[in-house]
Order: C-alpha cells, then sequence, then structure tokens
C-alpha cells in the first residue's frame, strides 16, 4: 500500500462500509479497512493536507508537463551547433555535442529525450559552450510533445568567455 493510501486511509475520511467495499473490488487498502490504531483522531485538516502533500511529492506524483508550439519553430530558426558539458553526481564529466536554438525569451532550447537532466544543468558545474562561450543556467524545464520528451528549455544565469571557469 503505498504512502498516500495509508494517510487516506488513517485520516479517517472515508467511511469504513465504503473502505470494505473498495478492498471487495480488489483494490490495495491493507488487510484490515479499520484505520489503524495511531491515527491521530484530532488532525486537522491543515495536517491531513500537509501530509498528503508530503506524500505526493515525495512520491513523485506530480509531473508537470510543458508543450510549447513555438519552440520546434524558435529552435529550426535559431539552431546551431554547441558543446553540452555535464558533470554527473559522481564527479565524472562527459561532453556531447548537441545542435541548440534560442527562443525568444533568450532561452537555449536543447533536444533531449533521455533521462532527465534537469537538476545537471543547474548545478553551478554543467554548462553549455556556444562558439566561444559559456553558458551556466539558473533553471531548466522539459518539454513534452503528447507523451514524448523532446526538448529541455534552459534559462541561462550566467554567461563567461570560455577558459574562465570549469
Amino acid at each position: 500500500m503505498s504512502q498516500l493510501t495509508d494517510i487516506i486511509i488513517k485520516s479517517g475520511i472515508i467511511p469504513p462500509n465504503v473502505l470494505s467495499e473498495v478492498k471487495r473490488w480488489g483494490l490495495p487498502v491493507g488487510d484490515d479497512p479499520q484505520p489503524p490504531g495511531d491515527f491521530e483522531p484530532d488532525m486537522s485538516v491543515q495536517q491531513l493536507c500537509d501530509k498528503i502533500d508530503e506524500a505526493l511529492q515525495s512520491e513523485g506524483y506530480v509531473l508537470l508537463r510543458e508543450t510549447d508550439l513555438e519552440a520546434v519553430k524558435q529552435y529550426l530558426e535559431s539552431m546551431t551547433q554547441a558543446t553540452l558539458h555535464l558533470v554527473f553526481e559522481d564527479g565524472k564529466a562527459s561532453n556531447f555535442t548537441v545542435y541548440v536554438g534560442r527562443n525568444t525569451a533568450g532561452e537555449f532550447i536543447i533536444p533531449w529525450r533521455s533521462d532527465n537532466i534537469t537538476d545537471l544543468l543547474t548545478d553551478g558545474q554543467s554548462y553549455l559552450k556556444v562558439d566561444k562561450e559559456k553558458f551556466y543556467f539558473s533553471s531548466a524545464r522539459e518539454l513534452f510533445y503528447g507523451t514524448n520528451k523532446a526538448f529541455v528549455v534552459c534559462t541561462p544565469s550566467t554567461k563567461e568567455p570560455d577558459g574562465n571557469r570549469g
């Protein structure tokens, strides 16, 4: 049973007869549809909301998929070759040759369909080298088309001439 299910069952907001019916349908609600003894009956609505929010955040239920229909057009119109230098959590680094574009807000549009690299892009060590300048990023977000990841859009925070850092 997930942490979220456990919190909702323990809260007592679902009547026991409904829990019994849900269990009869085969949904995972634990062995005992009654709230366990460690439930706090004086839990306020705000406390319950906080616990549910914490469970949602910790289990990765929050997924925001953004689609920008202009991104492909802007990418194709401004496409240039660059080197993406990523420093991984183990300290190892890799360079990737990529073709990047820029949107009208000055953000870089990087085609990327593999693992999520937004944390790496904003770690202060990874950068994008375009021409003879390095760009470090303050934020990065993924763009999807339908269910397919297509780009990572990065907001530059620092621009340095190549050779000053890293």
